[in-house]
């Protein structure tokens, strides 16, 4: 019975080692991602803003194409 719970003893604590190491590599992991949160709602934020001022400068552009012809028409008269 002793002779069974010595070989046993170096199983537990190696599981209990596998197990602190999988917490600690996990709150690391989680701590990184923590930290970049922030970083990706900045970078999605100003890229919702990029494309917002693209889509913005598009519209303008085809009013500028319509009033270049409006103007060239008129010059042709």
């Amino acid at each position: 019975m002793r002779l069974k719970q010595n070989l046993e003893w170096p199983t537990s604590l190696l599981l209990v080692r596998n197990t602190i190491q999988r917490y600690t590599f996990f709150d690391d992991s989680l701590a990184n991602a923590l930290t970049l949160q922030d970083t990706l709602y900045t970078l999605r934020s100003e890229t919702q803003d990029a494309f917002d001022e693209a889509k913005s400068l598009e519209v303008r552009w085809k009013e500028l194409e319509k009033e270049q012809r409006d103007v060239y028409q008129v010059r042709l008269l």
